[in-house]
């Protein structure tokens, strides 16, 4: 009678046992997933409060003016040599993405050749090339890199606006450049349109009255075309919305 009495409290200790171990692993489990790193930046936004989002605010659509066309080919804005069209001096505090861009090294190129940022925000640069590159810029805040080879990467924040070349020393012949700003109303002049002309559209614009700019690569290429954009301003205006379209001729008085 001892012997079964002392059989049932050791198969019952053991069933409390194994009980308290998977409670454990279950804790353990839901701790590690609510902690886990994950690639998603910010929540997604509410579908409502993105159609919000357009109601209050306008989309700049816009092209380069087909007759400025004529005498430079489109396709220096598109692919080649692409331009960045942005917004000067727009109110408000404006936080970078925690997510870095990306700037490859391949075949001999720098990819992208334009890279337009927000201010703040973190360039990393990558090398999938076969060989060693360096990355250094003699512009706004000068920096130098360093020199690393394939598979390797290095991260950059860049703190100031401007406009920075970036060049390789073993490879004089690797450019790019990065477009820091101010605010996050920007886009590439890289959009072919029906007609062949080259285009852009910036969204989630505050409604408003502003000053577009235009900035183009300085290099022997675009030497008279860079002339041209130079201190020129375009002024637009905004509405709740609405999408504003603007052609772009540099040459208008």
């Amino acid at each position: 009678m001892k012997t079964k009495l002392l059989l049932i409290g050791f198969f019952t200790l053991l069933f409390i046992l194994g009980l308290t171990l998977i409670q454990i692993n279950s804790a353990g489990k839901t701790l590690a997933e609510n902690s886990a790193p994950t690639n998603e930046t910010r929540p997604p936004m509410d579908i409502g409060k993105r159609d919000e989002a357009r109601k209050t605010t306008g989309v700049i659509s816009g092209t380069i003016n087909s007759d400025f066309l004529k005498k430079y080919s489109a396709s220096q804005f598109i692919g080649k040599y692409p331009a960045v069209v942005y917004l000067d001096k727009v109110e408000g505090t404006f936080t970078p993405s925690t997510e870095p861009f990306k700037m490859d090294q391949l075949k001999l190129v720098f990819l992208p050749r334009v890279l337009p940022i927000l201010k703040g925000s973190t360039v990393r640069f990558l090398n999938n090339d076969k060989e060693d590159h360096n990355v250094f810029s003699p512009d706004v805040e000068k920096f130098n890199m360093g020199t690393w080879g394939y598979g390797g990467s290095k991260d950059r924040v860049f703190d100031r606006t401007g406009a920075y070349s970036i060049l390789c020393d073993i490879h004089p012949e690797m450019i790019a450049n990065i477009v820091v700003l101010d605010n996050p109303y920007f886009a590439l002049l890289d959009k072919k349109n029906e007609n062949g002309s080259a285009g852009f559209c910036i969204t989630n614009v505050p409604p408003g009255k502003y000053n577009l700019k235009v900035w183009v690569e300085k290099n022997s290429d675009l030497k008279s075309v860079f002339k041209l954009f130079k201190d020129k301003t375009f002024e637009i205006t905004v509405g709740s919305g609405q999408e504003t379209a603007i052609d772009i001729n540099p040459e208008k008085k």
